[in-house]
């Protein structure tokens, strides 16, 4: 920003330098044209060239080291602005120094010139670092020197003129409040800061607490450095300055500190000089006030001037405040409440204000939701009462909520609220609310502190009434974090979720106390339990957490249920699925016994969960079951009269197979059991453990002409999995039998869409012209896509040739052209 009398031309392009800025200075003219050149006529005359212009130009006169000096400011084509201060001290008009103006860095603040006839200075600048009289805040200034051509720190100039009016200051008897309107938004020093996007808000000076302490770190008598302050609500004129100059905290930090003598108070309104006496025999922390004379609107600059000295040379102020009218009385926080029903002004800190204040502005918030009916304004009197801590706050939290004067995302604030208030009871009421959004439902019951008594109580009271599925999920959730000793005692007509969490939590934990208490338990509660998901609750925890004694407990109840119903099918799969997830050797009987269960679902799910057990010696009433006795168990299973009961065994063995009785026993599937699905997991489950013999086993079954043509065409597939190119070999001499007959032979031709992949993966020597050959089969589209995802699949063992005929590929049907064009791109690859 260049202050001087200038004149400024729109920027054109003629055929000819046209002037975008003129100066007459001393009787010498100075024109700046778009050409970028300085024409100087009179004193000094000739031509300077000072860069590139986009835009509008400036030229400005000033004074350095009291000599006259001239500033050229432009922008280039890519908006850097820069600024060339020239000087004909020593002769002609020449260049002496070049500034780069504009944004810094990271873009928080920006450097700028102040040029008039006393100085040239240059500035700091950054958001909310303004005076208030519309004068330049001068942040972080620095003089040129017209000796060195630099730049060096100055103090920055207070700029109030010494015929303002003076205020006097009177010691303060009221009792001091925390400023409500006015705070304090920016100071043009601050520890630490190197530079103005460091500078912040300096909330020791307004936050109503003498401890705190605005201070320089360094030595100096705070000349020049000034306080912004603006309002947090419009129409709430500032009327008093009050201040607690000096640092209080202690005699000895306040004789060392600068006390304010002499401030300046600059606004839109007027400007004045503010006489501060010395505070140093008055009590710590005594303040200071002062009237203004005319109401101020807007925001309000203070400026020191002069202070009294302290041992430490380093100016220190406790408090600045600038108070409304009303604010030092009882009607302060009423105005707040009332700026946000209106909704002017800064919401957030007026709700930040009333929220400091406590129950007093729960009070006036509470004033203003009993007169108004506007939705607007009740969601912004509620959100302020979300983030006011004080118990106060609850009742009127819990009365918007029932009252439906908040909804949706925007109850979030207001069940953070509550649960920082501990107000579980009105938490609950939201989560049982049908009407509010699931998300918020839950997240109520995410703010429910189970380790708390009364967050506990809601939690089990929730448990019992509320049956949404996710809802209860997060119920159980919240209670599994409760102690499990708390959990223990408050099992009652609720229980099942109680017990559900319990056994959440104990899954985990090494808290063998904890668990041997939770076991006597359940296993007290199993024996009286005659509803159905008490039953289950229990027989799941059982069955996570229980020791030997427990199972055996278990084990016996299981036994006793009564036998054919689908109660009793259902809780013998809860006991499986939860020793599958913890599965342990001494729980293993009772999936042993129960895969031999009268239902099949119960049948099912304990060979699933066999399959990995190793068994252990057996027990009382259990034959031993080590790894052999299991594995008979499933083997047992291959025979059972429910297909889908043979398929889970045949999946199970997959593991097991290694061994020659499952091995065998799937051999004897794959040639004998009636359904396909059982002979092709039987088939899979040989691969998966690559049992002896495997490769005889899947020629032998893609061979058979008797198998269903869907097994024969997955042992060529598994044969690809398996890997053996040996059995590569076989495969190829087979694949030209098929090719020979195709024509003739439905079953070969869709053994060959099987083989020709299988092939390619395989990679047997003469893989490639086998495959390559059989995209000549044209008159079938089936065997032709075969041979190209076969060739695809050899990777490097795909020859030249056989990418040539791939791109030659022109069927009518375009999927197994673009299989063709895939397969070519992969011919020849790694």
């Amino acid at each position: 920003m260049l202050r001087a009398t200038l004149i400024v031309l729109a920027l054109a392009a003629p055929a000819v330098a046209a002037p975008v800025a003129r100066l007459d200075a001393d009787g010498t003219h100075f024109e700046l044209g778009d050409d970028g050149l300085v024409r100087i006529t009179g004193r000094g005359a000739g031509e300077l060239r000072v860069g590139k212009l986009a835009a509008a130009g400036a030229i400005a006169a000033s004074r350095a080291s009291g000599k006259p000096i001239v500033v050229v400011s432009f922008a280039d084509a890519l908006g850097e602005r820069e600024a060339v201060v020239i000087a004909n001290d020593r002769g002609p008009w020449r260049e002496v120094a070049r500034i780069a103006l504009g944004t810094r860095g990271d873009r928080e603040y920006g450097v700028e010139l102040d040029a008039d006839p006393r100085w040239l200075i240059r500035y700091q600048h950054v958001a909310g670092a303004e005076r208030c009289d519309g004068k330049p805040a001068l942040v972080f200034p620095e003089v040129f020197d017209l000796a060195t051509a630099k730049f060096a720190g100055a103090k920055p100039p207070i700029d109030v003129a010494e015929t303002a009016p003076t205020l006097t200051a009177h010691l303060d008897t009221a009792p001091p409040t925390i400023p409500m309107v006015y705070a304090a938004r920016l100071a043009s020093h601050m520890p630490g800061a190197s530079d103005a996007g460091g500078l912040g808000h300096p909330d020791e000076l307004d936050d109503g607490r003498t401890e705190t302490v605005w201070t320089e770190d360094l030595a100096s008598d705070g000349k020049g450095q000034f306080f912004t302050f603006a309002p947090r609500l419009a129409g709430a004129p500032a009327r008093q300055l009050r201040i607690v100059p000096g640092d209080p905290r202690s005699a000895a930090a306040m004789k060392a500190s600068n006390r304010p003598h002499r401030i300046a108070v600059a606004t839109a309104q007027g400007t004045w000089w503010i006489e501060l006496a010395d505070p140093i025999k008055e009590p710590l922390g005594a303040a200071y006030v002062v009237d203004l004379p005319t109401p101020i609107s807007g925001c309000v600059t203070v400026i020191l001037d002069s202070v009294y000295a302290g041992t430490a040379n380093a100016t220190s102020i406790a408090e600045l405040e600038v108070m409304t009218e009303r604010e030092r009385g009882p009607g302060g926080l009423a105005l707040l409440a009332h700026g946000l029903v209106d909704g002017t002004g800064n919401l957030a800190a007026i709700a930040g204000v009333l929220a400091k204040h406590g129950a007093p502005g729960v009070a006036a918030i509470d004033d203003e939701l009993a007169k108004t009916a506007d939705a607007g304004a009740r969601k912004r009197l509620v959100a302020a009462l979300a983030i006011n801590r004080d118990p106060a706050a609850a009742a009127s939290l819990g009365r918007a909520v029932n009252e439906g004067w908040v909804r949706a995302t925007d109850l979030d604030g207001v069940i953070a609220a509550l649960g920082g208030l501990e107000q579980y009871a009105a938490l609950a009421a939201i989560a049982r609310q049908p009407k509010q959004p699931v998300e918020q439902r839950i997240a109520a019951i995410r703010a429910i502190r189970a380790t708390s008594p009364l967050g506990l109580a809601a939690l089990v009271e929730l448990a019992g009434t509320i049956d949404m599925r996710e809802l209860r999920a997060t119920v159980i959730e919240m209670l599994a974090t409760a102690p499990a000793a708390s959990l223990i005692q408050v099992v009652g007509p609720n229980a099942p979720d109680v017990w559900r969490a319990l056994t959440k939590q104990l899954r985990a934990s090494k808290n063998r106390e904890a668990r041997d208490a939770a076991i006597t338990v359940m296993t007290a509660a199993l024996a009286a339990a005659t509803d159905y998901e008490q039953r289950y609750r229990l027989i799941d925890g059982l069955a996570t957490l229980g020791d030997a004694a427990a199972l055996r407990n278990l084990d016996a109840t299981l036994r006793a249920l009564p036998a054919g119903t689908a109660a009793t099918a259902a809780l013998r799969q809860v006991a499986i699925r939860a020793i599958e997830r913890t599965p342990r050797v001494e729980a293993e009987p009772i999936v042993v016994d129960l895969a031999r269960d009268s239902d099949p679902g119960v049948r099912l799910a304990a060979l699933s969960a066999l399959a990995t057990a190793d068994g252990d010696p057996g027990g009382p009433g259990h034959a031993p079951a080590g790894v052999d006795g299991v594995d008979r168990v499933i083997v047992t299973a291959l025979t059972d009269h429910w297909p889908e009961v043979r398929r889970k065994a045949a999946q199970a063995l997959g593991t097991r197979c290694m061994r020659p009785g499952p091995a065998a026993a799937l051999v004897a599937a794959i040639a004998g059991d009636h359904e396909t699905g059982v002979r092709l997991d039987a088939l899979g489950a040989l691969v998966q453990c690559h049992a002896p013999n495997i490769a005889q086993t899947l020629a032998r079954t893609w061979d058979d002409k008797r198998a269903p043509i869907a097994l024969r065409g997955r042992a060529i597939d598994l044969a690809a999995e398996l890997g053996d190119r040996a059995l590569g070999v076989t495969l190829l001499a087979r694949f030209y039998d098929w090719q020979a007959v195709a024509s003739d032979n439905k079953a070969a031709l869709e053994l060959l869409e099987h083989a020709a992949p299988a092939i390619g993966q395989l990679a047997p020597p003469g893989a490639a012209d086998a495959l390559t050959e059989a995209l000549d089969d044209t008159g079938y589209p089936e065997i032709v896509s075969a041979a190209a995802m076969g060739l695809g699949a050899l990777g490097p063992a795909c020859t030249p040739a056989a990418k040539q005929k791939l791109l030659a590929v022109t069927l009518d049907d375009e999927a197994v052209v673009v299989i063709a064009r895939h397969a070519a791109a992969q011919c020849g690859k790694q």
